[in-house]
C-alpha cells in the first residue's frame, strides 16, 4: 500500500533535488 506513495514521493524528491542542484545557470525561466 505504501509502496506506490513511497517511490513516488523518493523519485520526486530525488528527481527535484536533482533539477534544484543541477542550476548553474538558474535557468528557472
Amino acid at each position: 500500500a505504501m509502496s506506490y506513495y513511497e517511490v513516488t514521493s523518493r523519485s520526486t524528491l530525488r528527481r527535484t533535488h536533482t533539477v534544484l542542484t543541477d542550476q548553474p545557470e538558474g535557468d528557472l525561466d
